[in-house]
């Protein structure tokens, strides 16, 4: 999946998000969305909160405070599938009310129901906004959904639009529930994205003659001198400066990503994973990596992202941008590029190491922040964590400080899109709990476990020598204990 966090400061000078991807703590920073005003403008602003006092947006590089009636209703809404807090039943209420009121029916439907799956028993409070907002949608059956028909229902997800835009005339014949969005990430389909597919290896007069196409596609379609350095386990491809080049093909893709992720997973040489060698891409230009994502892996959505990593079946190749100068320094995009590798480069191996089965959200994306974080820290002057990281652990401390620590059931498919900071500190956590209370083997031995077909319950209990429920009790303990001390774990 692509990286969430942004490649600072590229397009829009995105703040860094993962915190996915901003400050947390006093004010937290989001993923920058266009949110529409009552005067016509579009402001790009950061989500820090919003609610029915009002929403907090920075902007500027400040944080400004808006009543609701000075943003369009439709960039409340914008702002709300934004917002860093979405575990709140009372402030899904809020939000649902507050669409009731501006005829966004469909919108007050959503959020009101979340807030019943939430909390079953405000189901008789909250029916006749319910029945409301349905029988304005033309819904013929009159009476409120039970709580069979809430538990049937998708629970609410962030969705966005991969755009960035003020609405044009033809806004105007939408109707409120179906008004476009303005953010400018999609929520990441992973069972799109893992989709097994049997691709056969290439032979050996085959990857040859690939190597040779894709270096003169490079040439032609993306342009910069291009050249590619063969390893053990990567055909690693760049047009940066080549001392540059040399360093990363092995420092980077084989001492730092494949030699320590491969620990990670107990992945032994020979054992199943990718196809061939696979190949990365670095790119001078962050435009020539957006050119990259759309002509050649047709997927322009790619190009919007910090780095990304492509699959079909066992076909897999990760594209990292190395803009130094929209990075800001040669310091700024070899952390990018180094810790995006890593990042992506996990993902691609955990779901291709041994057999490719199924892997729920929490653990593809969790395992990558992890080893993401590590690789981080150990590379800082200072041996301190990383922006990133200090970020997703105060988000966790706010979450937990309001009581909104989730269920592991209810976070199996989570991060469900770039901006589910829920999601995305929730993943980290949970993999930094069974890995550091318990022998560094468990967690290994449980993703070994999932991939000879063990349900992920089942893995869990084998693993870690007792039931999930037991687990889960001791992770919101752990949760409690170190959000106290901001996740220093030394």
């Amino acid at each position: 999946m692509n990286r969430i966090r942004p490649y600072a400061p590229f397009i829009l000078q995105l703040s860094i998000l993962l915190s996915a991807i901003g400050a947390c703590g006093a004010v937290l920073a989001a993923e920058p969305i266009g949110v529409l005003m009552k005067d016509g403008n579009l402001v790009m602003a950061e989500v820090v909160s919003i609610g029915k006092d009002g929403a907090q947006l920075r902007t500027d590089g400040k944080v400004k405070s808006f009543t609701l009636d000075l943003i369009d209703p439709r960039g409340v809404r914008d702002c709300a599938k934004a917002a860093p807090d979405l575990f709140n039943a009372s402030w899904q209420i809020d939000m649902g009310s507050y669409f009731l009121d501006k005829k966004y029916y469909k919108d007050a439907q959503e959020y009101l129901e979340s807030a019943v799956r939430m909390n079953p028993t405000l189901e008789t409070e909250l029916a006749p906004k319910l029945k409301q907002a349905q029988q304005s949608l033309g819904v013929k059956d009159d009476k409120s959904p039970g709580k069979s028909d809430i538990a049937k229902s998708d629970p609410k997800k962030v969705e966005t639009k991969n755009a960035t835009k003020k609405p044009d005339s033809s806004d105007d014949d939408v109707s409120p529930g179906d008004t476009p969005t303005f953010t400018n990430k999609n929520a990441e389909d992973f069972a799109a994205k893992f989709r097994r597919r049997d691709v056969k290896a290439r032979t050996p007069d085959e990857m040859k003659a690939f190597i040779d196409k894709r270096t003169k596609e490079l040439e032609d379609q993306i342009g910069g001198t291009w050249r590619m350095i063969e390893t053990k386990h990567f055909y690693c491809f760049a047009n940066i400066k080549e001392d540059l080049h040399k360093k990363i093909a092995v420092e980077w893709n084989e001492q730092t990503f494949y030699d320590r992720v491969s620990r990670m997973l107990q992945h032994k040489e020979g054992d199943k994973l990718w196809n061939n060698k696979c190949p990365i891409y670095y790119f001078e230009k962050f435009s020539q990596f957006q050119k990259f994502a759309a002509v050649i892996d047709h997927d322009p959505n790619a190009g919007n992202s910090g780095g990304y990593f492509a699959a079909q079946g066992r076909e897999v190749h990760v594209c990292i941008p190395f803009d130094i100068q929209q990075a800001g320094s040669l310091q700024a995009a070899e952390h990018h590029a180094r810790d995006t590798v890593v990042h992506e480069g996990t993902h691609a191996f955990l779901q291709l190491t041994g057999e490719d089965v199924p892997i729920n959200r929490w653990l593809h994306e969790g395992l990558a922040q992890f080893m993401e974080f590590w690789v981080e820290k150990e590379g800082s002057e200072n041996g301190q964590y990383g922006k990133d990281r200090r970020e997703r652990a105060t988000h966790l401390a706010r979450l937990v400080q309001k009581g909104d620590v989730p269920s592991w059931s209810d976070m199996r498919q989570r991060p469900g899109g770039g901006t589910d900071l829920v999601g995305y500190s929730f993943a980290w956590s949970k993999v930094e709990f069974l890995y550091r209370c318990f022998s560094n083997q468990c967690l290994p031995t449980m993703i070994h476990l999932l991939k000879a077909g063990k349900t992920e319950d089942e893995a869990l209990a084998q693993a870690f020598g007792r039931p999930p429920e037991q687990l889960e009790a001791q992770y919101k303990q752990w949760v409690k204990e170190l959000a106290k001390t901001g996740f220093k774990f030394e």
